[in-house]
C-alpha cells in the first residue's frame, strides 16, 4: 500500500478496501493472540480451534441471506466451498493451532505469510501464471520475513536504568 504504483501503474487505492484490510489483519492477530492464550493455558489445540472455527463460522452465516449463493447449487461450487472451508481453512487453522504450541503468535503468524508466497510460486511453477516485478519483489519480501522470524532470536529486554 505504501508503495503503490512505485514499480509501475496503480489502481488508485480504495479508503473503505483499505480500512477493511486492516480490520481483517486485526482480527487475524487478535485469533493469533487468543488461539496462543488458550494453548499457553493448556487447552488442548484441537477444541480451541474448533470452538473459534464455529463461532466464525455463525456469525458468518448472518450474511448468507443477503449473498447469492446460486453457485452452490452446482456440483463443482459446492467442491469449491468444500475445498475452501475444509482444508483451506480447518485444516491451516489446526495447523496453526499446533504451532501455538511451540511458537510465539507473533511467530506462527510470520510463518503463516509463507502461504500467500507459496501460493505464488506454485501459480508460476503449475499454471504457468507469470509475475510482474512487484510481485516478484513481494515474494522475496515476504521470503525474507519468513527467514528472519524462523531465525531470529528472543532479544533480551534491556534493564530500565533510574
Amino acid at each position: 500500500m505504501l508503495l503503490s504504483g512505485v514499480l509501475g501503474r496503480a489502481a488508485p487505492l480504495d479508503p473503505v478496501a483499505v480500512l477493511a484490510s486492516l480490520v481483517a489483519g486485526a482480527g487475524y492477530a487478535g485469533y493469533a493472540v487468543a488461539a496462543a492464550e488458550l494453548v499457553q493455558q493448556h487447552v488442548d489445540s484441537l477444541p480451541a480451534t474448533a470452538a473459534m472455527i464455529g463461532a466464525s463460522g455463525l456469525l458468518g452465516a448472518c450474511i448468507v441471506p443477503f449473498t447469492d449463493n446460486s453457485w452452490l447449487a452446482v456440483p463443482q461450487g459446492l467442491a469449491v466451498a468444500l475445498w475452501l472451508g475444509g482444508v483451506t481453512v480447518v485444516v491451516s487453522y489446526l495447523l496453526i493451532g499446533s504451532a501455538l504450541r511451540h511458537l510465539s503468535a507473533s511467530t506462527a503468524i510470520t510463518l503463516g505469510l509463507a502461504e500467500p508466497m507459496t501460493a505464488a510460486v506454485l501459480g508460476v511453477a503449475v499454471l504457468g501464471e507469470s509475475l510482474a516485478a512487484g510481485q516478484v519483489l513481494g515474494v522475496l519480501l515476504v521470503l525474507g520475513g519468513v527467514i528472519v522470524a524462523g531465525t531470529g532470536r528472543a532479544v533480551p529486554p534491556v534493564p530500565v536504568v533510574a
